[in-house]
């Protein structure tokens, strides 16, 4: 059981004679020192209380105590909270590292720290690996040297826009970075960490068109053709082709959406789940190529589908293991593309690519593929969409050519 305790630290005063304040944490024999950044004289604490006191007559009026005294109470809140948090899976050193890093916020890189530390708190893994590849590549830019949001300005901008450059990135890869660190920077903002800039935020100027990806889809087809194909009873491979499948069946559902399934999202004949990324719930008719599968790979453990062995639905996955299980099902699906004599590389999201194209092309109308996809609005749909676009210019060029 830790034991939290205002202190004043009378080991070394300032030239002015004042103590720091501190917040004392003890846990497992374990002793350490958070400052508050509140120095006062002796006189002035209040030991037994452990406050600030009002004394008459004195160089702090009533109205200055009262702020430190809040101020007080808000520093030993967060630290309190903090340790909630780990409840008893931490050491002290691990609370003073954090503590140190938070008092630093202007410093851009322990302010990334934090924001990856939330992320992975909060299961949001993804987000943090993606600021996690910002702070490294930052990192390398600056050369170890520390870099403060206020010497963050328009040239430090363009300078780490063309070292990202030289380094053989994408105009895409450029454009996630640069998003990435425009997202903590205006979070910052946000939480007054630096004062706003007199000419207002340097990523005003900063435009970093990425290209538009390629949507790689296949045909009714060719989907016919992936779905009847011989494996030659290679279980893994089946297993592969016959997840792409039910993907498909569920509308295009991300990998991320899919391995999370549970028996607990069928409701009647429907199942019904909530995006990961964007939380929009979707309701999918069960119908019956989906229910074969279902039947097919029924498991005990509540999980619908068995990516993962010995995991029961009691347990959160890891996030290793899910990028594990992603890589082998990418890995199978292009080989699966090559037996198949495809054109494009198989992935995932080719079921996804693939449900919105046949939609498309069935003259589904966009907002009833956006409901369908679970896109948070038609624009994004829209945006989706026009990427498949080539096919049918390329055909309504043929026919104009044919003069």
């Amino acid at each position: 059981m830790a034991t939290i305790k205002v202190k004043l630290n009378t080991y070394r005063p300032n030239q002015s004679g004042k103590y720091s304040l501190v917040i004392q944490l003890i846990h497992r024999r374990e002793r350490c020192l958070l400052p508050t950044g509140i120095k006062i004289e002796p006189e002035f604490f209040d030991a037994k209380r452990c406050r600030i006191r009002y004394l008459k007559d004195t160089r702090y009026s009533r109205s200055e105590t009262r702020r430190m005294n809040l101020l007080l109470q808000e520093e030993l809140q967060i630290v309190t909270d903090r340790i909630s948090q780990h409840q008893t899976d931490y050491t002290v050193h691990e609370i003073a590292t954090w503590h140190k890093r938070r008092k630093d916020l202007d410093n851009v890189f322990s302010y990334l720290e934090l924001m990856i530390e939330e992320k992975e708190r909060l299961q949001r893994y993804g987000t943090a690996r993606a600021y996690r590849a910002t702070f490294s590549s930052l990192k390398r830019f600056c050369g170890g040297e520390r870099l403060s949001f206020s010497e963050m300005d328009y040239r430090c901008l363009r300078n780490y826009e063309s070292f990202l450059q030289s380094q053989g990135n994408t105009a895409n890869t450029v454009a996630y970075y640069m998003r990435n660190l425009q997202t903590a920077y205006n979070r910052a903002q946000d939480d007054h960490v630096f004062p706003w800039p007199k000419y207002g935020s340097p990523f005003r100027k900063i435009r970093v068109t990425p290209c538009v990806t390629i949507k790689r889809a296949l045909t009714a087809e060719q989907l016919k053709h992936v779905a009847s194909l011989n494996l030659n009873r290679n279980k893994p491979l089946e297993f592969t082709r016959d997840m792409f499948m039910a993907s498909f069946y569920l509308r295009g559902i991300p990998f991320v959406d899919l391995i999370y399934l549970t028996h607990k999202n069928i409701i009647g004949n429907v199942i019904c789940y909530h995006r990961r990324k964007t939380s929009s719930r979707v309701m999918v008719e069960i119908i019956p190529q989906l229910q074969e599968l279902i039947d097919r790979y029924a498991t005990e453990g509540g999980f619908l589908f068995p990516f993962v062995r010995n995991w029961t639905q009691d347990a959160q996955l890891p996030y290793n293991e899910y990028r594990n299980a992603l890589h082998y099902y990418n890995y199978n699906l292009k080989e699966i593309g090559k037996l198949a004599g495809l054109d494009i590389p198989l992935t995932g999201y080719v079921a996804r690519h693939s449900w919105a194209t046949c939609a498309k092309n069935k003259g589904i109308s966009t907002a009833v593929i956006s409901e369908g996809l679970g896109h948070a609005s038609e624009k994004i749909t829209q945006v989706y969409l026009k990427s498949f676009d080539n096919d049918v210019l390329n055909e309504a060029n043929m026919l104009v050519a044919k003069l």
